[in-house]
């Protein structure tokens, strides 16, 4: 849970043990496993602790978000939220942010596409009505269509394993 990330970070600041430096990892895997809860009655609780850990990643000094991040929290938004104005909201915000950092995968707009609505991923993506007839087409999309500044910075590997 997100509080034993907290107490990674303080045992890392405490010793400066570059072994216990921080990474992404942990704070992924938790936003995973919150995104894959199979409890309807528990869904509120695993979004909170998917939030407290991805709003800790972003405001760490030892980690930042990557690519594998968003595809995550894009998932805990999916599958946790039911108030769509929130999740389109939550969605928008962290889709943005991604495409800044310059960390878009295919992955991560798998993830657009599968729990967003057809204007909000219009949105995003920055869509026209002249650059795309329907539905189909806009999500055949991939990262190669879109602007490269978006993706500048994902793993190569990352977009390796998504091709599998």
């Amino acid at each position: 849970d997100a509080r034993n990330l907290t107490e990674l970070v303080d045992l890392y600041e405490e010793t400066k043990h570059e072994d216990l430096r921080p990474n992404a990892y942990p704070y992924n895997y938790v936003l995973n496993c919150a995104a894959n809860s199979l409890s309807k009655d528990m869904k509120a609780q695993h979004f909170r602790v998917a939030t407290q850990t991805y709003k800790e990643m972003r405001k760490s000094p030892y980690v930042q978000p990557d690519s594998f991040t968003y595809g995550f929290w894009l998932k805990c938004c999916n599958n946790l939220l039911d108030d769509m104005e929130l999740r389109a909201k939550c969605v928008a915000y962290a889709f943005e942010e991604c495409k800044q950092h310059g960390l878009l995968t295919n992955e991560v707009l798998t993830r657009l596409y599968q729990g967003s609505k057809p204007d909000l991923v219009d949105q995003v993506l920055e869509l026209e009505d002249h650059d795309h007839k329907n539905g189909p087409y806009r999500t055949s999309l991939r990262v190669a269509d879109l602007p490269p500044a978006w993706s500048r910075n994902s793993s190569r590997k990352h977009k390796q394993n998504l091709r599998r």
